[in-house]
């Protein structure tokens, strides 16, 4: 049984089959995955002048998205792609200002593909852009096209969203998760530490927890800071005074 007419993005009267390229939100980029349209397979790697460069053209017309982009990355896919060019790393970095006074033809989108350790220029913390880009993917779930903001600029269609998590500057890179929400007002001032190991699997109704979202039964993982709650309320009750007649 086929799924596809199921697979459609809210407002839109797109299945998977129709659509041509898929695009994840996120707070510092934007990651855009595309089909081979000439195989019509979402697993084929895209033809670089036929499929990605058409998509990157696209992209650059938006003058909002090159008013806040910082760079942008595009997938080699070494040993499986032959297409003009040879591919030996998994990303190349595509010098779009550059680009933009050509003729934005095929030879000066080749001309445009740089090597990733370029972005050791571009980043304070280029080491670590690069080494995220090359760990955090598998050869399946790795986009066709990544769009990285600039500092201070955060990529959101949802201005109601209860928070994101951090980019590739020093500023926010080391901040997990922000997070902000009426529950917050449960926990008392000041700071409080968690000492001891928590799973990944925790964060999720720890951070429900604290945005005051009634936790869906079944959830995996345990809040930690139910028990500091718990804690603080006990340690509330003790300190009151009490006062008995005889």
């Amino acid at each position: 049984r086929s799924l596809s007419k199921c697979f459609k993005l809210p407002d839109w009267e797109t299945s998977n089959r129709q659509a041509e390229a898929v695009i994840m939100p996120g707070a510092c980029t934007k990651e855009i995955y595309l089909k081979n349209r000439h195989s019509g397979n979402w697993m084929d790697p895209p033809r670089l002048l036929a499929d990605v460069k058409p998509a990157v053209d696209l992209v650059l017309v938006n003058s909002d998205i090159q008013t806040c982009m910082k760079t942008l990355v595009i997938r080699q896919y070494p040993g499986e792609r032959h297409d003009v060019v040879a591919e030996d790393d998994q990303w190349w970095v595509f010098d779009w200002q550059t680009y933009q006074a050509t003729a934005k033809n095929d030879l000066a989108f080749l001309q445009a593909l740089r090597p990733l350790s370029v972005l050791k220029k571009h980043f304070e913390l280029g080491e670590y852009v690069m080494q995220g880009l090359r760990r955090q993917y598998t050869r399946e779930t790795a986009p066709d096209i990544k769009v990285i903001n600039k500092k201070g600029f955060y990529f959101e269609r949802d201005f109601d969203k209860y928070g994101h998590h951090g980019s590739y500057y020093p500023s926010d890179c080391i901040v997990s998760f922000w997070v902000a929400g009426p529950g917050l007002a449960r926990i008392l001032p000041g700071r409080h530490y968690l000492d001891r190991a928590a799973s990944t699997l925790d964060l999720v109704p720890m951070v429900t927890y604290l945005l005051g979202i009634p936790i869906p039964e079944g959830l995996d993982g345990n809040n930690p800071l139910r028990n500091l709650q718990s804690k603080l309320n006990a340690h509330k009750r003790l300190s009151t005074p009490f006062y008995y007649r005889k």
